[in-house]
């Protein structure tokens, strides 16, 4: 979803990286399809279990901006199509996003429901996640830390944001975050150690 060099995503070292990777596998000639996707609906739940666990809260700095995720399982569902059908996919890129942008306060409600159990959304200033986004601290959190600026940037917003390609691949329309969480025979161990603990 570049929208020119304004586009927070670019600043994200991990997109950068695929960027490259991304390029070198389409100039090298090979047969290819690329899979997209920026926030899953999962990193609430896997990336800050034990917050979640310990505190009923997650945190960010998405400031009530609407955050674009996308779900884990229509991604997998697009890679196999992609697999069993490599010709039917050939040599294009897939952006696969929810279907629409929902606010990180939105997503604790719904954990809420979910577990029965009050979760609260923190948010933070971008200022907690300055020093990891330093361009000369390259550690583990400079990903998130860059992925908090794209959020609180309200770029998910946009209607031109939500990609179609789930639809167009899949047949059915983008899984919501409610779909999500109530496919819990699609979650990994992962995700469902925390929403049966």
């Amino acid at each position: 979803h570049a929208v020119g060099t304004n586009d927070p995503f670019l600043k994200v070292p991990l997109v950068q990286m695929h960027s490259r990777i991304d390029m070198r596998v389409v100039k090298c000639g090979m047969d290819y399809t690329l899979l997209f996707a920026s926030h899953f609906m999962s990193n609430p739940i896997v990336y800050q279990a034990d917050s979640l666990r310990k505190m009923g809260q997650f945190s960010g700095a998405s400031h009530g901006k609407g955050v674009n995720y996308g779900s884990p399982n229509d991604v997998a569902e697009v890679a196999v199509r992609a697999l069993v059908k490599p010709k039917d996919h050939h040599r294009i890129g897939y952006t696969l996003t929810g279907p629409a942008s929902i606010t990180d306060e939105r997503v604790a409600e719904l954990l809420s429901r979910k577990l029965n159990k009050k979760v609260e959304y923190v948010d933070k200033p971008l200022e907690a996640y300055k020093e990891a986004a330093s361009p000369t601290d390259w550690g583990p959190n400079i990903d998130l830390a860059y992925l908090e600026y794209a959020k609180a940037s309200g770029a998910e917003q946009a209607l031109s944001f939500v990609s179609n390609h789930t639809e167009k691949v899949c047949g059915h329309p983008a899984e919501t975050f409610e779909d999500y969480l109530n496919a819990e025979e699609l979650m990994t161990p992962q995700e469902l150690e925390y929403l049966k603990a």
